[in-house]
């Protein structure tokens, strides 16, 4: 109990080793409660079971049918990305879960563990429990994990006080190994956990300003509908969803198609196999049974909820109306004032980025609720007599609506809850360790990289405003509803930039953020938010036209090919390197596509290495420069099948070049025409002999306009062969000697009579062998005399 001078906290606990705050005022007429940590860190961990279908979507084999071999890891990146999050994170707590499985973890050893070896450890704790690869046996053994977890985090964090600071308003509560800090909820959030009284919670949120009383019914009605869905599938359904996003091994689309079929049907019936073998025929039976009636008291209160809507609202547009003005106000807010980021890392820029996050977590799952209720409302719209004009608004304008919704607020949770990654480890990241001649800000930053508690969004620095006014940069905790105002601004700041500039699809905002990403060595990171971006970009089915003007679909789509790039070469290997080179090459063809979007790629922060100087407007010739600069740095990092395709799309783009009608006869170029074609046929030549491909580096000498290149390339094939004993193509028919074959034999003959007569391959019987298979017998013995004739000055005397 705290007592204040107006004021009373009371802290409770109950059976559960959970507690309950509630705060009175000194006549205890009026009372309001805090929510605390373990309610969170519960919820995230799928320890609550107060949902009817949770156990049974994990189970549902129509959902993760597609994803065949990466099953295992798509699960586990669900329950890693919850349990590695700041809030739930506890060290001491996960360091107990793994010696109840692994004995051997030394203090010293787990301290050593980056994020990435925290999470090869916990997979393989959850390998070594023999989970089969179904999804009931990993979500089995992963809320196993997380029980373990949860308990341990209730025993290193038991209350011991709290903490009061009347003058600012602030309440803390001091805990057994961290402290907690108490805000004001956000309008949406007060939404969502407020009271019974719909209308009641509707005019906290301020929400009833854009709505008359009959829309304010309506809206309330709609979020009871809301309510019934997110009841009825639970959080199982939000957590997959989520991953889908994040980790595009399966569509979300999909995802949706299968929870509206579960919402609509119920669950699988192949689902009673996969649960039996876990908990037994029993359980089994009566989960199902539940699952049914669940099913049945859903779908009938669902039927005369929605006929009741209609009625209340006389048309459906009505009801579409309202829903989407409450869609208007999930979008994150502008901010009326101009905003600028500020690097400054302390506790309170920590709080701010987990305040954020738990907004972003309530605001998605908002979304996603109402998403699946429109989808819901579809496809049964001839029950609930809807016209097509309502069914096609629902298509056309409010689901992309909740689509870019769910994408920013998606954005806006992963920066806040993925932790940064350390650089990779060459030589100059260890020269730069020695910090000669670093500011200590800068310092500070590189050495908090890789730690659990600094995510992605502590990267971006805070926001300031203006009038200079931030309690986030002061040396006190903020305010409670400080940490709203702030959160806003933040979110501002991420979404519309600094200067709020106005952008309908906010890309050039988040290419910005991609850059500062990779700036850091953020590689996977970056990869990941370019990829969501790429998934809406592509959910919005825009023609061709409008994504050859955009630049920034290209600058998009060619720092997302540097991320897959830089990853193949550093941390992937076997058939996900493979996989991550075939995607680079696919953006960076894709990027190319654009008429003028090239010029935009000069513009980007993060310079990934293209420069073009030239004054030409053509977009063949800027394209030329675009193949080249990829068909580099394929070739830099060793990757000789891609810088192949590109130096075919280069030849290709010169006669293009040739061809234009910008491109004058006698306008000054550096390199002839010739010249060029000679260059990127000798790296065909070099990129094919590389790939051991030695039809293709023959092809390439023949297709070569410069004869002194020709030359050099064909003495080169022949060295080559030589070395790696592949001298036998020369003389079974597999070479087309078109118009070389003196060149060749001479090559051939120069280099005999220029080597060891004892060296392996003998050049001598190989020109025997090339001229017999032309049936050139004459010039065969002549070879073999030659041979003879050096044996003989070889040979010492007797």
């Amino acid at each position: 109990m705290k007592i204040g001078c107006n004021k009373l906290w009371i802290l409770k606990e109950d059976d559960s080793m959970l507690y309950d705050l509630s705060e009175y005022d000194c006549k205890m007429d009026h009372s309001c409660t805090y929510g605390l940590q373990e309610d969170f860190v519960a919820d995230q961990l799928f320890q609550t079971s107060e949902h009817a279908l949770d156990d049974l979507i994990w189970t549902d084999n129509s959902i993760f049918a597609l994803m065949k071999d990466q099953l295992p890891y798509f699960i586990s990146s669900i329950f890693l990305r919850r349990l590695l999050q700041p809030g739930v994170y506890q060290s001491t707590a996960l360091h107990a879960t793994l010696l109840d499985h692994k004995k051997y973890l030394s203090d010293y050893e787990f301290q050593s563990l980056s994020i990435a070896g925290l999470k090869k450890e916990i997979f393989m704790i959850i390998e070594s429990e023999g989970a089969a690869k179904n999804s009931s046996s990993l979500v089995y053994y992963w809320k196993n994990l997380c029980t373990r977890f949860f308990r341990y985090w209730c025993q290193n964090s038991t209350p011991y006080g709290l903490l009061v600071d009347s003058s600012n308003e602030v309440i803390g509560l001091i805990r057994k190994s961290s402290f907690s800090v108490f805000r004001s909820i956000e309008d949406i959030e007060q939404l969502m956990y407020g009271s019974s009284d719909g209308c009641s919670d509707l005019k906290l949120s301020g929400l009833i300003d854009s709505l008359d009383c009959n829309g304010s019914e309506l809206l309330s009605e709609v979020l009871r509908c809301t309510n019934y869905i997110n009841h009825q599938l639970g959080r199982a359904a939000t957590s997959i969803f989520y991953e889908a996003l994040v980790n595009p091994i399966i569509s979300s689309d999909d995802i949706i198609s299968q929870l509206l079929k579960i919402l609509e049907t119920g669950s699988s019936s192949s689902m009673s196999t996969v649960l039996i073998s876990q908990v037994g025929v029993d359980t089994t039976w009566e989960k199902k049974q539940t699952a049914h009636k669940s099913q049945r008291k859903f779908s009938v209160d669902m039927f005369l909820s929605l006929c009741a809507l209609r009625a209340k609202a006389t048309t459906w547009t009505g009801v579409l109306d309202v829903i989407e003005k409450y869609l208007k106000y999930l979008y994150p807010r502008k901010s009326n004032e101009s905003i600028r980021s500020e690097g400054i890392h302390s506790i309170n820029s920590f709080l701010l980025v987990q305040a954020t996050s738990q907004v972003a977590r309530v605001i998605f799952e908002s979304a996603f609720d109402v998403l699946l209720f429109l989808g819901y409302l579809v496809n049964i719209c001839g029950q609930v007599d809807m016209m097509q004009d309502d069914v096609a608004r629902i298509k056309l304008k409010l689901i992309p609506m909740i689509q870019e919704i769910i994408t920013q607020w998606l954005i806006l949770h992963y920066l806040g809850t993925s932790p940064t990654t350390p650089t990779v480890e060459d030589f100059s990241s260890r020269l730069s360790s020695l910090h000669i001649g670093s500011k200590g800000d800068k310092r500070s930053l590189v050495e908090r990289l890789g730690s659990s508690d600094f995510t992605l969004a502590c990267l971006l620095g805070l926001p300031r405003s203006d009038e200079g006014h931030n309690g986030f940069c002061s040396i006190y905790f903020p305010k409670p509803r400080e940490f709203i105002f702030s959160v806003r601004k933040f979110c501002s700041l991420i979404v519309w930039g600094e200067h709020m500039e106005e952008s309908p699809t906010y890309s050039t905002t988040m290419i910005e953020i991609a850059s500062l990403l990779l700036r850091h060595g953020q590689f996977e990171a970056a990869e990941n938010l370019l990829l969501i971006l790429d998934s809406y970009s592509s959910k919005r089915k825009a023609s061709f036209s409008a994504q050859s003007g955009d630049g920034d679909w290209c600058a998009r789509l060619h720092l997302l090919g540097f991320c897959f790039l830089v990853r193949a070469h550093n941390e992937l290997h076997g058939v996900l390197k493979e996989q991550r080179i075939r995607e680079a090459v696919r953006c960076f063809f894709r990027a190319a596509s654009g008429q003028e979007s090239l010029h935009t790629l000069q513009n980007i922060s993060f310079q990934t290495g293209f420069q073009y100087s030239g004054d030409s407007s053509s977009a063949a010739e800027l394209r030329l420069h675009y193949y080249q600069w990829a068909m580099q740095i394929f070739e830099q990092y060793g990757m000789s099948e891609a810088a192949c395709q590109f130096c075919l799309a280069a030849l290709d783009q010169v006669d293009e070049v040739l061809r234009s009608e910008d491109v004058n006869d006698d306008e000054d170029h550096n390199e002839s025409a010739t010249t060029i074609r000679g260059r990127l046929w000798a790296n065909v030549f070099k990129f094919s002999l590389d790939l051991r491909h030695y039809r293709d580096a023959y092809c390439a000498i023949t297709s070569n306009p410069d004869e002194d290149s020709k030359s050099i390339c064909l003495r080169r094939f022949i060295i080559v062969l030589c070395e790696q004993g592949a001298t036998k193509v020369l003389c079974d028919g597999t070479l087309p000697f078109v118009g070389l074959t003196e060149k060749v034999e001479q090559e051939l003959f120069w280099k005999a009579e220029r080597s060891d007569i004892y060296a392996k391959p003998n050049l001598y019987r190989l020109l025997y062998a090339f001229e017999a298979y032309r049936n050139n017998w004459r010039k065969a013995a002549t070879y073999m005399y030659r041979y003879s004739v050096r044996l003989k000055v070889k040979q010492p005397p007797i």
